[in-house]
Parts: C-alpha cells; structure tokens; sequence
C-alpha cells in the first residue's frame, strides 16, 4: 500500500512540475533579430546555428543569416512582427532597434508577416537600391538577385529610392531599380495558392498563435486563477511573470511567444492572438493531428496547412483550402466593454407521478375439500 501511495504522490509532482515548466518565464523580452526557429541549417556569419542557441541567439548589427538549399529560419522583430527567410536566402541585420528596425534582404527570398504594430515603430526591409516601409498590419514578400521586387499581399508600404518612392497597397509590387519606381498590380491568389514559403508561413504562423494562447493562459494561471482590471479597460495586473505586450518564453513550446497586452486581433493569416484578459473567451480550433488549440478568425478562418501539427518538419503542401472545424465557437465580443451572453437556464426536470397500481380482483369462492373420512359424491 506505501508503495501505491509513493507512486500516486510522484505522479503528481511530476504532472505539477510539467505543468509548471509550461509557464512563461519572466525573462527579458526577445529583442529584434532574435533567430526564433530553424528547420534545416542556418548559418550566422558563416558559423552554423546549434539549435540550444535559439533562445538567446540575437543578430547584431551587421551580422548575417544565411540558409541553404532546403532549410528555413524565423527571425523575430518587434513584438508581432516575424521576418521568415525561404530557401538558400540571407538577411543582414542594419539596425537592431524596438524604434529603428532596419534588416537587408541580401539574397533568396523573405516574407513579413506584420500581427501587430505601433505608431513608435520604423520596420524598414532594405532589398537592392530600394527600401520598403511597413506601414500597416499585413504580409510582405521580397525577392532579392537579378530581379529584386517588393509586394505588398496585405497592408500598405511605402517604397523608395535615390529617384523617388512609391506607395504600395494590397495586390501591388514594385520591381526593384535605380530608376523610377513604377507600381504594379500582381495576382495575390496565385501566390497563396503556389509559393511555398507564403505556405511554410502560414504553418508558422498558426504554431505562433498555439503558443501565444497557452502563454496567454498560463500568465492567468501562474497569477492565482484570476485577473483584474485597470482604470478604464485593459489589463491589470496578472503575476511577476507579466510586463505587458511583447515577446515571452515559453519552455513547454520552446519558442518565443508573443502576447498582446490588451484585447484582441486577428493576423492576416486569419490565426487568433489574445490578451490575457480574452483569451478565454478565444473561438479555439484543433490542427490535424494536434491536441493544442489555436485561436481563429470565424469570419474569416484561415487556410488550414496540410502538414499535421504533430510533425512540423514534414512537407508542406500550398494552397489547401479548408474550413475550420471549431470547438463550438465560443462568443468573442466586439469591444471590451461588451459582456458574454448568459446561458439560459435549464428547465426543472418533470416530476415522476408514481402510477397507482390496478386494483386485484377479488379472489372466487372455491368449494372446500370434503372432509376426511366424509362420503364422496357418486
């Protein structure tokens, strides 16, 4: 019996340091230039990235990022803005700064994906004689080589060079020259559908917003179960743990995760990122092959990736329309001040009237039995 109740107690030590291994760390936040995942091989400055560096891996000013054929790297920004380099690409960090974020695509191919940003922040991608402004929320291709462009597939960009700029909007990209800049209108389904990195993103993107969920939870969980709110709306305070938006490390995903710091929204992927004070009320889906939930935009669910949750180094197949199948959708409020629906009341069970058993009928006079001995009748 001694020896049940030993196992029982470290079983549940174990569950209970698992689950605490799973909260965000407080730690300093991810700066920009933070090498956040690598699938493949990536080198900086030419030295081979071992994959225990991640975490603390930050690109200075001046160093490179390289890929070769077949492998790809994450790269994160300012918090909600995440650079993803393709196959056989480089990048050059410029400026490693939370207001002056300037990086070089140099080689190959990269795309931005924009979640999240703020007035005080300046995301320049330098791509040949031009550089591209990030001016909005979306996703932003570059092709560096003998035929630099920029596209714009969600947002808005401000592009320029030595002869002028030009002002890009969704489904517009300009070819890359020393000359005018002129403005171009360019298929956006086609890139969805076909480009391998738009889709090796899209995955990325849906890991990312898998983290930032449980993240978001477990900043809950590690304040006692509970949160408050601030003057107005907004976040209070939630544990040691919380310092707001940003970048947090979360040891059960091993990534970097970003958390917003109040409300929430949705990336032009269409993957949920929430604040702890809404991540409960989060419409959750489950990736094929996945027991993590990932917050969706049900007006507008993303392209589910075909390549299971379970096995992130697999194939991934572009264009692969699907419909998510979310956990019942559960109400999430237009505007913080808006208060989640009331669950109707059950009605009583009905009462059980017992039913009256029929009356027996009366038993029938019998005749007795003559008596012992008595003459029986003939």
């Amino acid at each position: 019996m001694t020896c049940v109740y030993r196992s029982l107690y470290t079983a549940i030590a174990g569950l209970f340091m698992a689950a605490l291994y799973a909260f965000p760390q407080a730690t300093i936040s991810a700066r920009p230039g933070t090498v956040n995942y690598i699938e493949g091989h990536a080198y900086v400055d030419g030295q081979e990235v071992q994959s225990q560096e991640l975490r603390h891996l930050n690109l200075q000013a001046g160093q490179t990022l390289r890929t070769d054929e077949g492998s790809r790297a994450e790269v994160l920004l300012t918090p909600g803005v995440f650079l993803r380099l393709g196959y056989d690409s480089e990048i050059r960090m410029v400026t490693p700064s939370l207001t002056n974020t300037q990086v070089a695509v140099t080689q190959g191919q990269a795309l931005v994906e924009v979640a999240e940003l703020y007035k005080e922040n300046n995301i320049q991608i330098l791509n040949g004689p031009a550089s591209a402004r990030l001016e909005k929320k979306g996703l932003y291709q570059f092709e560096a080589g003998n035929n630099p462009r920029i596209a714009v597939l969600e947002g808005k960009a401000s592009v320029y060079n030595e002869r002028g700029d030009v002002k890009l909007g969704k489904g517009r990209e300009v070819a890359v020259t020393s000359g005018k800049l002129r403005s171009e209108k360019f298929n956006t389904k086609e890139v969805k559908r076909e480009d391998e990195l738009y889709a090796w993103s899209n995955l990325r993107s849906a890991y990312a917003a898998e983290a930032s969920y449980a993240t978001a939870k477990n900043v809950i969980v590690n304040a006692g179960g509970g949160y408050s709110w601030g003057p107005g709306y907004g976040p209070g305070v939630y544990g040691p743990n919380w310092y707001g938006t940003g970048w947090y490390w979360n040891p059960g995903f091993n990534t970097w995760a970003f958390v917003p710091g109040g409300g929430y929204f949705y990336n032009p992927f269409g993957w949920g990122f929430f604040s702890p004070s809404y991540v409960y009320r989060a419409p959750i889906y489950y990736l094929p092959g996945s027991i993590r939930p990932v917050p969706v935009n049900p007006s507008n669910p993303p392209r589910v990736p075909a390549t299971p949750a379970a096995t992130p180094h697999g194939p991934v197949v572009p264009g692969v329309d699907a419909t998510p199948r979310a956990a019942p959708p559960r109400t999430v409020p237009s505007s913080p001040r808006r208060e989640l629906p009331r669950a109707r009341p059950s009605a009583p069970p009905p009462q059980m009237t017992p039913r009256a058993a029929p009356p027996r009928p009366a038993p029938t006079p019998s005749a007795r039995p003559p008596a012992r001995g008595g003459a029986r009748p003939r």
